[in-house]
């Protein structure tokens, strides 16, 4: 082969793989940089107090919205509050921090045989999602506030202030009827 001919097939086969490394470049990068949908259900397992639980997120887009967690077998008179006969899901917001994280906040009230408030709780935190979106690890704080305290009103709760352990939550799925046995 000639010389010229070998460096005319030099230069394509150059071109070629820079080529290749543009056009796949992209495609990867959009892969990493997808953004986690955090809308939808999530149920999980709180290993300190040996609870389960499930969180539902709503928004108008990926950015912000409502939050509501269930924590059905959550006993408050483990927490020295035995009056307290009912807790009310905790209901709040969420906020989008950045591409694989989101802020929450979310309150409940506990109130005692007679309909009245014996303590609010608090819960903020941060959820991270896992590289596939399908789970997510959860890092929280609870407040207990008394009864005519604001959770939202700077001062210090009356009751409690501590740091969860961190814990995980999946994202529910459909799943097809079970089929009769």
């Amino acid at each position: 082969m000639s010389r010229r001919k070998h460096e005319i097939t030099k230069r394509r086969l150059l071109v070629g793989l820079g080529l290749m490394v543009i056009l796949t470049v992209p495609a990867v990068t959009l892969a990493d940089n997808r953004t986690c949908e955090f809308n939808g259900s999530w149920y999980g397992h709180l290993p300190t107090f040996q609870l389960d639980f499930v969180g539902t997120a709503h928004g108008v887009d990926s950015s912000a919205g409502t939050y509501s967690l269930e924590i059905p077998g959550l006993n408050l008179a483990l927490f020295g509050f035995p009056d307290a006969v009912k807790l009310s899901t905790f209901r709040g917001t969420w906020e989008r921090i950045d591409r694989r994280s989101v802020a929450f906040t979310v309150v409940a009230y506990a109130v005692d045989s007679f309909g009245q408030t014996v303590v609010i709780g608090k819960i903020s935190g941060i959820d991270t999602f896992t590289e596939d979106c399908g789970s997510i690890t959860i890092k929280n704080t609870t407040e207990l506030f008394g009864p005519g305290q604001d959770p939202f009103g700077g001062e210090m709760p009356d009751y409690s202030y501590f740091r969860g352990q961190d814990h995980s939550a999946s994202r529910m799925r459909v799943d097809p009827p079970a089929e009769p046995l």
